[in-house]
C-alpha cells in the first residue's frame, strides 16, 4: 500500500466514523447516514483497490478509472450543491413567513 493510499484511507475511515457517530447522537437521519456511509465506503474501496475504478469506468463507458471517479465526483458535488441551495431557499421562505407573522401580531402601539 502506498503512503497516499494509507493517508487517504485513514481520512475516509475517520469520515465514516464521524458519520456513524453523528447518527448515533441523532444528529443525522437514517437516509443521510446510509448515503454518506455508502459514499465513504465506495471512496475507501476505490482508494484501497484502485483497479475497481477501472472496472466501473468500463461499465459506464469511460476510458480510465480516474476519469470516471472525477466525473462522478463532479456530478455528486453539483447534486449536493443543488440540494443545499433548495434547502437554503426553503429556510429563507420559512424565516420570511415567521418574521412577517411576528411583525403583524406583535406590533407595539405607536408613541404619540
Amino acid at each position: 500500500m502506498r503512503p497516499s493510499q494509507f493517508v487517504l484511507g485513514a481520512l475516509v475511515v475517520i469520515a465514516l466514523a464521524l458519520t456513524v457517530y453523528r447518527f448515533q447522537r441523532r444528529q443525522m437521519k437514517v437516509l443521510d447516514m446510509l448515503f454518506w456511509s455508502a459514499l465513504w465506503t465506495a471512496a475507501l474501496v476505490g482508494i484501497v483497490f484502485p483497479d475497481t475504478t477501472g472496472f466501473v469506468a468500463r461499465l459506464i463507458g469511460i476510458g480510465r478509472g480516474v476519469d470516471a471517479a472525477i466525473y462522478l465526483s463532479v456530478v455528486l458535488v453539483f447534486y449536493l450543491n443543488f440540494r443545499l441551495y433548495m434547502r437554503i431557499s426553503q429556510i429563507d421562505t420559512q424565516i420570511t413567513t415567521i418574521v412577517r407573522h411576528l411583525a403583524l401580531t406583535e406590533r407595539e402601539p405607536r408613541a404619540r
